[in-house]
């Protein structure tokens, strides 16, 4: 019975630990996959924040672009109408140099024709009234073309400058078109630069939802593989509780025995006594013959008892006593199912031992040796056609 309760034990001792183990490795196991989840939608969540950043730069970079072409658009528009006020000035100035020749040429017509008239030999000594009015007006029209021509001199100064000024605006708008065309390269350069970056983010997550995919797809081995584990678990938790309820019966078990041997031993005990009083009276008596001498027998003093815990193949350890072993019935207890034998070690008995119950001729019952001294033992009955009785025979 301890062996039973010591494997027992064992056993219990050892599915816990394994238990133990496995649901160690699945909490690992789990938190490992928890930990790979999290730090995967951690990096999801940069990456998706990199790749709105890249889309609103690449907006933005749009929208310089379309604010440069439509500044470009407009410094071209301005630089044709420069250009056609510019055609419009050549035109009015080469307009004006012409009206210039031609008031030149009037003014020096008047002026040849006096001079001939004055050279000729025809002509009067001495000049004519009509002759001042003439030349006075000759004069008011000298003066008059002189203030023409400086005023048209200074059209022409303004003009020119006008015309620097617009050279000047038109090398600026060059250059701003130059620095324009300059940043719109680089933008592209910039944009071109971030539609690769962003192509490389969709390939990373590309790449990672797949490999987020493929973890995925090893979870789920790894998930079943749980659920097996918790099913098996659960069934070693049930067959646990189980084994310690036949623990605790076995325990309870042990405990009536332990009862019921220590209830034997003072019975042993008393009846020992009464075997020793009995002596006494015997050798006060001084019979003799056959009945004598088993009075001796049946009156020797109990060493001390040793117990052992019966177990289940005890019926197999010893066999039937002898034809020469031959004893009988001293005591019977009912309450605790045991009889006393006047057999004992020095006749060759030992635990575990097993004898038939003979009432004349008939056999009766079985017994089996659970405690054993020099001279008596006591065993347990295990069968009964007839309820056993004081003198009955056994072998």
């Amino acid at each position: 019975m301890l062996d039973k309760t010591k494997i027992i034990i064992i056993g219990l001792v050892a599915i816990l630990a394994v238990s133990l183990f496995v649901n160690l490795q699945v909490n690992i196991a789990k938190k490992s996959v928890e930990r790979e989840r999290n730090e995967l939608k951690s990096e999801n969540t940069t990456l998706t924040k990199k790749v709105e950043e890249s889309l609103k730069n690449n907006q933005q970079l749009i929208e310089k672009v379309t604010a440069l072409k439509n500044d470009v658009d407009k410094l071209g528009k301005e630089k044709e109408d420069i250009k056609k006020r510019e055609s419009n000035l050549q035109k009015q100035y080469e307009l004006i140099l012409k009206e210039r020749d031609a008031l030149k040429s009037k003014a020096s017509a008047p002026v040849s024709q006096a001079y001939q008239k004055e050279s000729s030999p025809t002509a009067p000594s001495s000049p004519s009234p009509s002759g001042d009015s003439y030349w006075s007006g000759v004069l008011k029209a000298k003066t008059s073309l002189e203030y023409q021509i400086d005023t048209l001199r200074n059209d022409l100064k303004t003009i020119q400058i006008n015309n620097e000024q617009i050279q000047k605006e038109k090398d600026a708008l060059d250059l701003d078109v130059k620095n324009l065309m300059r940043e719109k390269r680089d933008l592209e350069q910039q944009l071109e630069y971030t539609q690769k970056m962003f192509e490389s983010v969709n390939s990373e997550l590309v790449i990672e939802k797949n490999s987020r995919f493929k973890m995925q797809d090893n979870l789920k081995p790894l998930r079943s593989e749980n659920a097996i584990l918790r099913r098996q678990l659960k069934s070693l938790s049930s067959y646990k509780a189980n084994l310690e309820r036949k623990l605790k019966q076995a325990r309870e078990d042990k405990a009536e025995l332990e009862r019921r041997f220590a209830e034997m031993g003072t019975m042993l005990e008393s009846r020992l006594s009464q075997i020793g009083e009995m002596r006494q009276e015997i050798n006060t008596i001084g019979t003799s013959g056959t009945d004598k001498q088993e009075a001796k027998r049946e009156s020797i003093e109990l060493p001390p008892i040793v117990v052992y815990p019966p177990s289940d193949n005890a019926l197999t350890q010893g066999g039937p006593l002898e034809s020469s072993y031959i004893g009988k019935v001293l005591e019977v207890n009912r309450e605790n199912n045991y009889v006393v034998l006047d057999l004992g070690l020095s006749s060759g008995v030992r635990l575990g031992q097993s004898y038939r119950v003979y009432r004349g001729k008939e056999e009766i019952g079985a017994v089996k040796v659970i405690q054993v001294s020099n001279s008596v033992s006591a065993c347990d009955i295990k069968r009964e056609t007839q309820s056993i009785e004081v003198g009955d025979r056994i072998k």
